[in-house]
């Protein structure tokens, strides 16, 4: 049997039992190195569950959470007249929030860091905290940095929350975002709020 895998590394593959190849995409589509094109990547999943045995895809977490992968999976199996059975897996993202509550009870924005890059000013209102994640976040941390600076002071203190085994916070000024080394594996951005009413949703309840 085999389970096929888009992650480069993780530690949870080293625990798949001798009896299961692990085979990974990025061996086999070389265009697939050193980015994350989702559309490419669902695109030979797709194919390769036009077999008879179908294809198993590991993602970290919860498929449909904490990858973005799994999502677009879906949706280009279903387009293609594929069945698709979701295993639900212990979300990282679920795991931080709960070790962040009661500051996240209120309003909290979860966004893929990948989307966020791309984006020329927050897509969240910075008056209500904020999760960035991805399983490459570190890729895009000096866009994300850009983003964040054109609505964030640079002494925002802002997390790296990072998932592996145990829940660990690293605080540090947003200036300094840059400077967070290697985010291999299971890593969020945590942005904290600004102060309330900052927002442009909070200045259209004081206009109502």
């Amino acid at each position: 049997s085999e389970i096929w895998t888009a992650l480069r590394d993780h530690g949870a593959l080293a625990d798949v039992p001798p009896t299961v190849t692990v085979r990974s995409l990025h061996e086999q589509d070389a265009s697939a190195r050193g980015e994350r094109d989702l559309g490419r990547l669902a695109a030979r999943i797709v194919e390769l569950g036009r077999r008879s045995e179908g294809v198993v895809i590991a993602l970290p977490g919860h498929p449909l959470l904490d990858d973005p992968l799994g999502a677009v999976i879906v949706d280009a199996a279903t387009e293609a007249g594929l069945a698709v059975r979701v295993i639900d897996g212990q979300s990282y993202v679920g795991l931080v929030v709960a070790r962040l509550s009661p500051q996240v009870r209120n309003k909290l924005s979860v966004w893929d860091g990948a989307a966020v890059s791309r984006c020329h000013v927050p897509p969240f209102p910075p008056d209500a905290p904020a999760i960035l994640w991805g399983p490459a976040l570190g890729e895009y941390i000096d866009d994300i940095l850009r983003v964040l600076q054109a609505t964030y002071p640079p002494l925002h203190e802002v997390v790296i929350v990072s998932v592996d085994g145990d829940v660990r916070f690293s605080p540090r000024l947003l200036k300094n975002l840059s400077d967070v080394g290697d985010m291999a594996g299971r890593s969020l951005l945590y942005i904290p709020p600004l102060v309330e009413g900052s927002s442009v949703e909070a200045m259209q309840d004081v206009v109502a």
